[in-house]
């Protein structure tokens, strides 16, 4: 190349990006912040991505796009922390094949939290202990399944006897009475129809750390 031919074109260029915003964090004793911890600013390409005030054109670079990262801190976060509570008589169950809630009877006479008895995992006695859910729903109750059978294959649900042959898991790892565990409100137990018995309200405030 001579010098009359000028200078080499330079190369073309593209620009990427990913910048974080500075974090908003907590000041000490003031509580999760409320905004968003964190923003991420991408660069992407094309004429979906365009911003209305810089119009994309074929060979004019990259766009920026923000995209916004929810705050860790909120209680709607799946790694929100939950404390089981200690589960008491009168304590509100729900079977994932019932169709209406259940409580929780304590026979044993144990330790009380406001005059109602407390529970342990060995309170799973069917209708002794856990009542029924209303209407089963489950094929696997044989009456449900019969009533259906003779409905022409519509799901016909039936009166919930709950049929539970081992106890609550797992339990206060913490707390025993007379041996056994004391039931923490994150225990839950089966039904040989297949459903799960879960509880849904402990009827007690008391922590089990």
């Amino acid at each position: 190349m001579t010098s009359e031919d000028g200078p080499p074109p330079q190369a073309a260029t593209v620009r990427a990006e990913i910048r974080p915003q500075t974090p908003i964090l907590p000041l000490a004793g003031s509580g999760p912040p409320a905004a968003p911890a964190t923003t991420l600013l991408a660069d992407t390409f094309g004429p979906e991505n365009s911003p209305r005030e810089r119009p994309w054109r074929p060979g004019s670079g990259s766009l920026r796009t923000t995209f916004a990262v929810g705050n860790p801190y909120s209680p709607s976060s799946d790694t929100a922390h939950r404390v089981p509570k200690l589960v008491v008589h009168g304590a509100k169950l729900k079977c994932s094949e019932g169709a209406s809630p259940g409580s929780l009877s304590v026979t044993g006479s144990g330790p009380t939290d406001n005059d109602h008895a407390t529970a342990t995992v060995e309170d799973y006695k069917p209708m002794s202990n856990i009542g029924a859910f209303g209407m089963c729903r489950s094929t696997s109750n044989p009456q449900v399944s019969a009533a259906t059978s003779a409905a022409q294959g519509v799901l016909t649900p039936q009166p919930c006897t709950p049929v539970v042959s081992a106890a609550w898991s797992p339990g206060a790892s913490v707390i025993t009475i007379d041996e056994h565990k004391a039931l923490s409100s994150d225990s839950t137990c089966s039904c040989s129809w297949n459903g799960t018995i879960e509880i849904t309200d402990a009827a007690s405030e008391v922590d089990i750390e």
